[in-house]
């Protein structure tokens, strides 16, 4: 969707960690919507509010038409990735210190 092409990035703000949060464009297409639907991303319901208020509809939709379909990230059995994390770092072994 976005090799070799022109994006437009419009920032909403910056992160506590300095990085430009917002939603990209090409062909004035959001790819961000795009990636929703796709199931390739995740919306984070916590910071939904610092949205665009024209945008939290369609994010919100986006993301729970592909989760019920189990596309992308949802298409496998597997949890989603904060579950993931959040296990991960539950168990002991080599890779967690103090364990």
């Amino acid at each position: 969707m976005l090799f070799g092409k022109t994006v437009t990035i419009v920032t909403a703000r910056t992160d506590r960690y300095g990085h430009q949060v917002g939603k990209v464009i090409v062909d004035q297409v959001d790819a961000n919507l795009v990636q929703l639907r796709a199931g390739f991303a995740k919306r984070y319901k916590r910071y939904a509010h610092e949205q665009p208020v024209a945008d939290r509809g369609p994010y919100a939709q986006a993301a729970a038409d592909a989760r019920k379909a189990l596309r992308g990230l949802w298409h496998d059995a597997q949890p989603p990735p904060r579950a993931f994390r959040q296990a991960r770092r539950n168990q002991a072994g080599p890779w967690v210190s103090g364990k």
